[in-house]
């Protein structure tokens, strides 16, 4: 069917044209809006609070194990999704996240105890 001078530009060649630029930028839009930040961000420090909360459960933790237990997150969780703040799930859920998670992440033993003491520490010690 040939387009008509004049006619609807819905039928005409202009939707064509227009409808791939439209839909790449609000892709754009979405993906620069919706995608939660990956990095440190949000992954407070271990302080010295946090420190002394984890030995009230782990009496051998340190702040030394917690800022590992952050880098390690930052670095390893960050390789597939967006990190996760500490608050964002209950403590109580943390240990079968963490037990999940450091299976598909292929987390040593040790990292995942230093990823799990950080976050529970971080949670109670904002």
């Amino acid at each position: 069917m040939m387009d008509s001078p004049g006619g609807n530009p819905y039928t005409s060649g202009m939707r064509r044209r227009w409808t791939w630029p439209i839909f790449l930028l609000g892709a754009a839009a979405v993906l620069l809006i919706g995608c939660p930040p990956r990095g440190n961000a949000h992954l407070p420090e271990a302080t010295p609070a946090m420190a002394s909360f984890a030995q009230t459960r782990w009496p051998d933790a340190t702040i030394e194990q917690l800022a590992r237990g952050r880098a390690t997150m930052g670095a390893r969780c960050a390789e597939c999704h967006g990190l996760a703040a500490p608050t964002a799930e209950p403590a109580h859920e943390w240990p079968g996240i963490m037990k999940r998670m450091a299976k598909k992440a292929k987390l040593e033993d040790a990292q995942r105890e230093d990823i799990l003491r950080y976050v529970l520490a971080a949670r109670e010690a904002r």
